[in-house]
């Protein structure tokens, strides 16, 4: 953590691996009190940034910016898109230090791709969730979304940038 501000999600990431591959499991044996223990090690710290910053706290970055907190949160649900695409399909030409050629996300439905890549976020959770065989997909996805919870979702950071792929596409190239 001292070192990389990505090592405070190292916790969060353990019990990624907890809900998604081991499930409970301990010694051979299921055991559904760590199976809770792991969902709720899961979802704590959305709960804890819930009561941590309020809206006025993480706006009050957003100040010097040319977006605000409700742009950046949607038009990063579509980044995380372009992120992926980056990953699986390299194109040289789409990649580069300044990105301002990407809309800014003004609403859900503009663009509507926004809604779109927020439908397909929930589509895909919901298949991992839904279908007990998906294990490895369920990391991938909780590995890839939970690695960007600190450089792409509230914080206000510059929008874009390829190196914030780094750690989350771990989950990824494991599905791969």
């Amino acid at each position: 953590l001292l070192c990389k501000e990505s090592g405070m999600l190292l916790l969060w990431l353990l019990a990624v691996l907890e809900v998604s591959l081991y499930r409970g499991c301990w010694a051979g044996r299921e055991r559904p009190a760590l199976a809770w223990l792991g969902w709720a090690a899961l979802l704590a710290p959305l709960l804890l940034l819930a009561l941590w910053w309020t809206p006025e706290t993480l706006a009050a970055g957003y100040a010097r910016r040319d977006f605000t907190l409700q742009e950046r949160v949607l038009t990063q649900l579509r980044l995380l898109w372009h992120y992926l695409g980056w990953m699986v399909w390299p194109d040289i030409g789409a990649m580069g230090f300044q990105h301002d050629d990407i809309p800014l996300s003004q609403g859900w439905l503009r663009p509507a791709t926004t809604l779109v890549a927020a439908l397909a976020w929930l589509a895909a959770l919901a298949l991992a969730l839904l279908w007990r065989r998906a294990s490895l997909l369920l990391f991938a996805l909780l590995f890839y979304l939970v690695g960007h919870v600190r450089e792409s979702s509230f914080s206000p950071l510059e929008m874009v940038y390829e190196h914030r792929i780094y750690l989350p596409r771990v989950g990824v190239f494991v599905l791969l």
